[in-house]
């Protein structure tokens, strides 16, 4: 049965097949297979269940019914997306991952035969419409990419902690905003947009493998992979960051790079003093004023 939006802001039990949920080392994780026929290597769209607030839908805007509210739609979008464009294109597989949020995603718990099959990765856990790549895609899937979206800036997703070196993978917008806000919200223009550049993308690298990119260098891949193998980070789905939230050196004087958080708050420009307040992009003030605008919402 074809998942509606709402449907994928239920607890997992209740719209992910019990038949995919596998739990390793505590962590669980939903592979939910296509039907792949004779080919040899398949996409595999990647999103996650963990919210930063208790996920909930609140309706589309009375005025227009151009917006849908909720809060958790990072990443309940991503995986209403992934479903709906494997319903389209079943030979697409799906992971649905746990605590990404807390920076520890269950992708970690992927193992490099599970990897073995797939052509290329897409994370959809991106906000907005364009996409970020953190150095895993080559050359040849970016310009495939970026027929549909502009690159972007990022810091870590669910494919950063998945077995490197078995093919290319990059992070796609869905349009979601303010993504972990009590009232996070899409333009449904925007959601379409996204699910439709999904599957340009995924028709044009059908049975196509990307080979990944050659291994960065130290400083880069110990930036990307700040999850659980590294370390063991608080959280679920009210999440603390750790503040030992690791960027790239190299760029740690940048606002934004590839590889970091945001070094000053978006709203009042202040430098960001501890991880939470860089993973967020706001000061605790401006953190707190937020807070009474989502209560007074």
């Amino acid at each position: 049965m074809k998942k509606t939006l709402a449907d994928c802001f239920l607890a997992p039990e209740q719209f992910l097949p019990e038949s995919a949920l596998a739990v390793r080392n505590s962590q669980r994780l939903w592979f939910i297979d296509g039907r792949h026929g004779k080919r040899k290597h398949v996409p595999l769209l990647v999103a996650h269940v963990d919210t930063v607030r208790p996920a909930a839908m609140h309706g589309k805007d009375v005025k227009t019914g151009e917006y849908i509210f909720a809060s958790g739609m990072d990443d309940r979008l991503g995986i209403y997306l992934a479903l709906a464009v494997q319903s389209m294109r079943p030979h697409v597989d799906v992971l649905v991952t746990d605590e990404e949020e807390s920076g520890r995603s269950s992708a970690c718990q992927v193992t490099d035969k599970e990897m073995k099959k797939y052509g290329c990765v897409f994370n959809l856990d991106r906000a907005g419409l364009d996409y970020v790549d953190y150095d895993l895609a080559n050359e040849g899937l970016k310009a495939i990419i970026e027929k549909h979206y502009p690159a972007g800036y990022g810091s870590f997703s669910d494919i950063c902690d998945l077995p490197e070196g078995h093919c290319a993978m990059a992070n796609l917008g869905t349009g979601c905003q303010d993504g972990h806000a009590f009232g996070s919200y899409v333009a449904i223009a925007d959601m379409k947009t996204a699910y439709n550049r999904i599957l340009a993308i995924v028709d044009t690298v059908a049975d196509i493998h990307f080979a990944a990119p050659e291994k960065l260098a130290r400083n880069d891949w110990f930036s990307r992979r700040r999850g659980s193998r590294l370390y063991s980070y608080p959280g679920g789905n009210a999440t603390s960051y750790s503040d030992d939230y690791l960027y790239c050196q190299d760029n740690a004087d940048a606002d934004k790079t590839q590889y970091g958080p945001a070094l000053s708050c978006h709203f009042c420009g202040f430098d960001l003093a501890t991880s939470y307040e860089r993973k967020e992009g706001l000061c605790l003030d401006c953190m707190m004023q937020e807070e009474r605008i989502e209560k007074a919402y």
